[in-house]
């Protein structure tokens, strides 16, 4: 496999297969990985600080986001040595030469996929119905009207043709987080006076489940080596994507232990699984809806990557010729 040095980026093995360059610029490719990584995720930081405390709080914090950084590096190397690299599927036939092992690896990928689209569907249920909290309709009606309302977007076929969105994404969920932030940071004296707020460095009653429990949603938050080879694919050098981390991943950190911190000393042992629901609706209906509506639409953004690379994992099994 050989790398032209033409600027339009392609790829050729010996067989003759290309794949064509993306669009997108490293700078585009680390605010998909702000957008997409830091939401929902990001969201329930407080209460994994509530389960793991201070000290194994921010130990892990910093070590997940170390650990991806790392994992990002060694698949760009990997996409560097080998060009037509576009999915996990493709790297694990590379490293194990066998196409069985490749089929259950996509297989797996797929399952996960489809189970985080549809936890973000719920996330983007339980938005909406936190935005119009005064209304008495049911979880399944707004199930049903976010349906349809999904039904035009799902309709993009990469992220190159999503650019926008992309950054739309990243500017919808900081909305989130600012006011969320902003809400606890004017009511901190006034909440921690009103309750018993306690904070731990190790909590004294954690059990197994709590530090396994506070480690994934960490785990979680950083959540996006399984689609750092389709990034890649839409780049228009994929040899750019270390600079993408290098601008993505400093500020997911910073973000997150900012969420954490100032979550966690707000509400202590009470944090709740996401930091809107720490806005009082009664107290600051405004300000309370601009942070639910924005995450709202935060997931349906989310939902939509996961959708396009989950899809085109799918036509790529069902239509090998077409789904490249």
């Amino acid at each position: 496999m050989a790398i032209s040095s033409s600027k339009q980026f392609r790829s050729v093995n010996p067989e003759g297969e290309t794949v064509e360059a993306g669009t997108l610029g490293y700078l585009t490719v680390a605010t998909i990985q702000i957008g997409e990584v830091v939401g929902a995720g990001m969201l329930t930081l407080p209460s994994s600080f509530r389960q793991l405390g201070w000290a194994l709080g921010v130990f892990f914090l910093l070590f997940m986001g170390i650990c991806n950084a790392y994992i990002g590096i060694i698949l760009s190397q990997a996409k560097t040595l080998h060009p037509l690299l576009a999915s996990y599927e493709d790297l694990v036939e590379v490293a194990l030469t066998s196409r069985f092992l490749a089929k259950i690896a996509n297989s797996i990928l797929i399952i996960y996929s489809i189970f985080t689209m549809s936890s973000y569907l719920v996330g983007m249920i339980e938005a909406i119905e936190m935005a119009f909290f005064e209304t008495n309709l049911c979880s399944s009606v707004w199930g049903v009207l976010v349906v349809v309302f999904m039904i035009v977007p799902v309709q993009v076929r990469d992220l190159t043709e999503a650019r926008f969105l992309m950054w739309a994404n990243m500017i919808l969920i900081c909305v989130t987080v600012v006011c969320s932030i902003l809400y606890m940071l004017l009511h901190f004296d006034e909440h921690r006076a009103s309750f018993a707020i306690v904070t731990e460095v190790i909590p004294s009653n954690m059990t197994w489940l709590d530090f396994f429990g506070g480690v994934s949603q960490i785990a979680f938050s950083y959540c996006a080596a399984y689609f750092y080879l389709e990034m890649m694919r839409e780049m228009r050098d994929p040899s750019d994507f270390p600079k993408s981390l290098a601008v993505a991943i400093p500020f997911q950190t910073g973000v997150y232990l900012l969420v954490a911190v100032v979550g966690y000393l707000y509400d202590g042992q009470n944090s709740q699984d996401l930091i809107t629901k720490m806005i009082d609706p009664r107290t600051s209906p405004g300000i309370f809806r601009v942070a639910c509506v924005s995450l709202f639409f935060h997931l349906n953004i989310s939902y939509l990557i996961f959708g396009t690379m989950c899809a085109r994992k799918i036509h790529v099994i069902v239509h090998p010729n077409t789904g490249r």
